[in-house]
């Protein structure tokens, strides 16, 4: 057996691991991994502050350097939604954070709770990262420190000149803003960027933007992570192996989900193999139904599991999902792959040399590799026989216990 990195290639970033079946992973790559999937290694804020900006926007600023608190010198202000934080959002961080140091000035990254989609928009997207998750990317990226601003009605009526002349100067004397080339800010999305270099040009402030990041003639965006992360798997194309591949390469790192433990229907355990039956956040975008191999978080450890994608069928409207089977229910009538509820997907997963008691805690999901889309089984035995296959692929790549990992604390 050889050890082998989980990913190969350039620092930070995440390629295809090698699948082959004499590959086993160490634990310090294994920690290293699942720390960089749940973002385990940003810093704690030296402070958080509960404020007003002008105009009564509320908002919470996470302070992480100390060149922060020096309210004489101007600040390079990053603006964005950041979910999922992916590569384009790290390159323009990265260069923000660049620009400020070589002018010897504060940098701060600015996102909204909740994001504008959703008071915007009747169907709001799923979320790659809630809020709590994008401010401790920001903040590993390397920021001074990052602004929250409440997202309400009241804030998107706000022209854009008086977001840039009245509510960011409530946090810092503006330098310059950074954005993506095709973000507009302000009432009617009249805030773009010719505009606002006009508005800097009379107040003295740049405006600089950012070309969006293209990976092999395909920009990263994180509509295109979601819609990797949806497509369905096949049994004769599997396809989602290939997506979640390009998932994570796109994003720098595994995508994970957040969900809380609940009792499930005991069918695994009847199996040998017993499941910790997670129901994920709401607007958390979970990957296409079939079963993973990946690794559950929990505290701070990282337990290798088998994880199933898919709703029991009292959760989906679909009768042509009868017969879809995850292979952890003896009833073969699971539901997965097709008419999922979005407002609540479930996990479940067999967490491999684990014995405890995990109802209603709440664990996180990384997501390491597609092992089999959701399919019929013929008879008991074989779907019994697909299983154990399934937990042997993630023993022998991804080993049988815990490793220890950071912590992660759950509000």
């Amino acid at each position: 057996m050889t050890r082998t990195p989980l990913f190969s290639g350039a620092k930070g970033a995440l390629s295809s691991p090698n699948f082959s079946a004499s590959t086993i992973f160490s634990a310090e790559t294994i920690k290293t991994w699942v720390e960089n999937s749940l973002l385990l290694r940003a810093p704690q804020p030296l402070e958080v502050r509960k404020t007003e900006a002008k105009q009564d926007h509320a908002a919470r600023v996470y302070i992480y350097r100390k060149a922060w608190y020096d309210e004489a010198v101007p600040a390079a202000f990053g603006i964005g939604a950041f979910d999922g934080f992916h590569k384009g959002h790290q390159q323009l961080i990265h260069d923000a954070v660049q620009y400020a140091h070589t002018r010897q000035i504060r940098c701060a990254a600015v996102l909204f709770d909740p994001d504008p989609s959703v008071l915007l928009d009747s169907r709001p997207q799923s979320v790659l990262l809630d809020i709590n998750d994008r401010v401790r990317a920001l903040a590993q990226a390397g920021v001074d420190a990052v602004i929250v601003l409440s997202c309400t009605h009241a804030l998107l009526q706000t022209s854009y000149i008086d977001f840039c002349l009245q509510t960011l100067p409530s946090f810092a004397s503006v330098h310059s803003l950074h954005l993506g080339c095709n973000t507009v800010l302000g009432r009617d999305g009249k805030g773009t960027i010719d505009a606002l270099r006009e508005l800097g040009a009379q107040h003295d402030f740049e405006v600089v933007s950012h070309e969006l990041l293209h990976i092999d003639n395909t920009v990263v965006c994180a509509t295109r992570i979601r819609r990797l992360l949806a497509q369905a798997a096949t049994p004769d194309a599997l396809t989602t192996s290939d997506a979640l591949t390009e998932a994570h390469r796109l994003l720098g790192r595994a995508h994970f989900v957040r969900g809380r433990v609940q009792h499930g229907r005991g069918e695994g355990k009847s199996f040998g193999f017993p499941t910790a039956n997670l129901v994920c956040e709401a607007a958390r975008c979970v990957p296409a139904s079939a079963v993973y191999a990946g690794f559950v978080h929990v505290q701070n450890h990282a337990w290798p599991a088998a994880i199933n994608v898919g709703a029991p069928l009292t959760f989906s409207s679909d009768e042509q999902t009868r017969g879809q089977c995850c292979g952890q229910h003896k009833d073969q009538s699971c539901g997965s792959g097709k008419g999922q509820n979005n407002a609540q997907r479930l996990l479940e997963a067999h967490l491999l040399g684990f014995s405890g008691n995990l109802y209603d805690q709440t664990v996180d999901v990384s997501f390491v590799a597609l092992l089999r889309p959701s399919r019929k089984f013929p008879s008991i035995a074989a779907l019994e026989k697909t299983v154990h296959g399934n937990i042997y692929w993630v023993k022998t790549h991804l080993g049988n216990a815990a490793v220890k990992v950071g912590e992660l604390a759950h509000d």
